[in-house]
């Protein structure tokens, strides 16, 4: 089968999941794919991905298919992150996390770009690897780089995204106005639509 093309048996899996753990009841989930879903707002690139219909889970399905994973996350609000590859691009994009509001009082999605470790593999000589850690207080999401050469910053740790696990904490945040980008941690490597390195991919 396709590398981003979900079944209708594994999409009625998925949906039956994810009422067997509402977010009512206190669920955070956090979710592993190859290809991000359609409106994940993560960095694509158009000459590779979009143009040959392959960007997104379900890209070359009808309208309905290729929303119906946004469309889950909205509505079910208990999808915490979101992880995926494919792009084979690294963290250091402005896009490599995306953080979304849904529709439910503190419901926020955190899509997560996934790097690669391999030479021959990514697209911008950048590889890295992400670390998930978490207790009852907050979920962490790390980088590690493999590409730079000095020990002792190669195996350095770099936050880059911090979500409180309570749900109440969250919609306290979105209840006063607060931008969902706090969440994240700005870093100096940072490659945003100003920087050299941003066509480079």
């Amino acid at each position: 089968s396709h590398e981003v093309y979900i079944s209708d048996e594994q999409l009625k899996w998925f949906e039956n999941t994810l009422k067997d753990h509402r977010y009512e009841d206190g669920w955070n989930i956090i979710l592993f794919s190859h290809a991000p879903p359609m409106g994940s707002g993560l960095r694509a690139l158009q000459e590779i991905h979009v143009k040959n219909t392959c960007a997104w889970l379900n890209h070359a399905g009808d309208s309905k298919r290729r929303r119906i994973f946004h469309n889950l996350v909205n509505q079910h609000g208990g999808i915490l992150c979101w992880f995926s590859g494919h792009f084979h691009l690294s963290h250091d994009y402005e896009e490599s996390i995306s953080i979304i509001k849904n529709t439910l009082p503190g419901s926020v999605t955190s899509y997560i770009q996934t790097g690669v470790i391999g030479r021959k593999s990514s697209r911008d000589n950048r590889r890295q690897s992400r670390i998930l850690t978490g207790n009852d207080e907050s979920i962490r999401v790390w980088t590690i780089n493999h590409h730079i050469s000095d020990k002792e910053i190669k195996n350095k740790l770099r936050l880059d995204l911090e979500i409180p696990t309570s749900h109440l904490a969250r919609a306290r945040m979105t209840a006063m106005g607060k931008d969902l980008e706090c969440l994240r941690v700005r870093n100096e490597d940072e490659i945003t639509p100003n920087s050299k390195e941003w066509f480079s991919a």
